[in-house]
C-alpha cells in the first residue's frame, strides 16, 4: 500500500507497558534474575518515544486509512485502520499527550 503522508509524534513516557507485555515474567528467558531487573530498570527510565502515523488516502472513494508504527500502540487496533479524516486521529493523539512534531509527504521516503 502506498502511503501519502507520514505524522511524527512523540511523547514523554517509559516502555513498563511493553516490556511486560512483550517479556515472559519467568527468569527462564534470562541468565540471571540481575539481568532481568536490569533489563526491566531500563525500560522503567523516562525516555521520548516517537510514534510514526502512515496516511493513505483513497481518492475514488475519499476515505482515509492509517497505520501506526510506536512500541506503545495508543489504539486498541493493529495494522491498517479507517478514521473519517486526519484531523480526528491528530486530535485524538494529541489529547491522549504526544505532540505533533513533523509532516512528511512520504513521496520524500522513497
Amino acid at each position: 500500500m502506498e502511503y501519502n503522508v507520514v505524522k511524527i509524534f512523540t511523547k514523554r513516557t517509559n516502555l513498563s507497558d511493553w516490556f511486560y507485555a512483550n517479556h515472559d515474567l519467568s527468569e527462564a528467558r534470562f541468565s540471571t534474575n540481575e539481568r532481568y531487573e536490569n533489563l526491566k530498570r531500563s525500560y522503567q527510565k523516562e525516555r521520548d518515544v516517537r510514534l510514526i502515523l502512515l496516511v493513505r488516502y483513497e481518492n475514488d472513494t475519499l476515505r482515509t486509512f492509517c497505520k501506526i508504527h510506536c512500541p506503545i500502540n495508543p489504539l486498541p487496533v493493529k495494522g491498517e485502520f479507517e478514521v473519517p479524516n486526519l484531523g480526528v486521529i491528530c486530535r485524538y493523539l494529541v489529547n491522549n499527550g504526544w505532540t505533533m512534531c513533523d509532516t512528511i509527504p512520504a513521496n520524500l521516503l522513497e
